[in-house]
């Protein structure tokens, strides 16, 4: 089964990079190979996404079946959200090159030689965290525990708080604004509405929401940090150093200015060009190592050992665009639609906080939050509700924002928490509930002044 598994993310991927050449072929391809992924992938899915897998797939089979639709409406379903898949496929291979160049002995030079104060670390971490959560997704704070974990308990006192602390907001935060992030694919893909459009509030929100953290959270952990900056210390930062860490950041400004460019100067969807700037730029940090290293031999690793990274995600995204596609083509969509008018009509400005908080609330119940974020992203804009589409989408990218920083349930506090050997419930909830009632309280206010605009 995990073999068939890999060569089906694999072929996901293969006819999602070559969709232009296909045309509507590749709709049907991906129906085929994401409905095998299902099947096959299914007795390797964790519990919580078997529950889900399993639900809206046969929902989704029952309203397809019961109203007569063509199969061209389960085509565009799968298709609509399964870029994940892809995306989950590449962002893996990001490690070849960064291990090949030694970047982490390079960051670990950097911090014992040039961080000298607790606030100046604070800083210094989650600017990377976050960088690498923009880069990699869920995978960056994978990645930026397994640099800084070492350096961090050699000078923090207290190492799983401030890394809890640290790198969930982080990755929260690069959720309002990343090319890469999964909720700019489905909110701009599902509503309609350009990358651009939705990008440069979220930057704004992003910085309001690194003000908040340095208000909330650094003052919280201050006096328990007690940083010890003699313990692991460098003779110094080379020039080596200084070149890997600049790598480092070319590669994160390829990847958003690829991204931009396709955005502006073509008609690519968003998820195809997330997909196109990551093999861009995986491909062009890889090129300069290829003598360095066994390539075929590192490929082949990290087809074996990570291809199915994944899985997961793919298989409940590719439900959810099923699941989506058929609500919205039968006549379920009318009822549920009045409930939602009427709430709408009657709570005033105030649907904002409501769509952020459903969002939240259903994280809770072990549900990953873009479920609710890919169905309402599809039905929101043919509902007239008095918004603009930019601020009610700003509501739902809040809303999955908050739910990375506090559920319990969410894929990185459970990635994280296990890497800590510590509750899920204490790495999200516990320890960063401060942030995230604060920015819900502001992005709220934000996202009525958006409306305003």
């Amino acid at each position: 089964m995990p073999e068939v598994c890999r060569a089906l993310i694999f072929a996901i991927t293969a006819v999602y990079v070559l969709d232009v050449f296909l045309g509507n072929l590749s709709d049907y391809l991906l129906l085929v190979l994401g409905t095998g992924l299902i099947v096959f992938g299914f007795p390797l899915l964790k519990s919580t996404s078997k529950r889900i897998v399993g639900t809206f797939f046969c929902i989704s089979l029952f309203l397809a079946f019961s109203y007569g639709m063509p199969l061209s409406v389960l085509a565009k379903g799968m298709k609509s959200l399964i870029t994940i898949g892809a995306i989950m496929a590449i962002v893996p291979f990001f490690n070849i090159p960064f291990e090949a160049g030694n970047y982490n002995e390079s960051l670990l030079s950097f911090i014992s030689s040039k961080i000298r104060s607790e606030r100046g670390l604070f800083a210094f971490i989650f600017v990377i965290s976050h960088f690498f959560s923009v880069l990699m997704l869920g995978g960056g704070i994978l990645l930026s525990h397994a640099i800084f974990s070492e350096a961090i308990k050699k000078t923090v006192r207290m190492p799983n708080r401030f890394e809890s602390m640290l790198m969930i907001p982080a990755f929260a935060i690069a959720c309002l604004w990343s090319p890469t992030s999964v909720t700019m694919l489905v909110v701009s893909g599902q509503m309609g509405i350009p990358w651009s459009s939705i990008a440069v509030p979220g930057v704004i929100y992003s910085i309001v929401a690194c003000a908040l953290l340095g208000i909330t959270v650094y003052p919280q952990l201050a006096p328990e940090l007690r940083v010890d900056f003699n313990a692991g210390a460098s003779p110094g930062l080379s020039r080596t150093d200084i070149k890997k860490i600049l790598e480092l950041c070319f590669v994160v400004a390829g990847i958003i200015s690829v991204n931009i460019l396709l955005d502006l100067y073509t008609n690519t969807p968003s998820g195809r060009r997330t997909v196109y700037s990551l093999l861009f730029a995986v491909i062009c940090w890889t090129v300069p190592y290829y003598k360095k290293l066994d390539l075929k031999f590192q490929l082949k690793r990290c087809y074996r050992e990570r291809m199915l990274a994944g899985l997961d995600l793919t298989a409940v995204f590719a439900t959810m665009g099923l699941f989506s596609e058929t609500f919205f083509n039968s006549s379920l969509l009318k009822s549920v639609e009045s409930v939602f008018l009427t709430l709408g009509n009657s709570m005033g400005s105030f649907i904002f906080l409501g769509i952020t908080l459903l969002v939240l609330a259903v994280s809770y119940t072990g549900i990953h939050p873009l479920t609710p974020v890919a169905l309402l992203a599809t039905l929101l804009p043919a509902w007239d509700l008095g918004f603009s589409t930019t601020s009610l989408a700003m509501s739902l990218i809040c809303g999955i924002s908050l739910a990375m920083g506090v559920s319990p349930f969410s894929g990185t506090a459970l990635a994280l928490s296990a890497l800590l050997e510590e509750s899920p419930f204490d790495v999200s909830i516990k320890r960063n509930w401060r942030f995230t009632l604060s920015f819900l309280i502001v992005s709220f206010v934000m996202t009525y002044i958006v409306s305003l605009i």
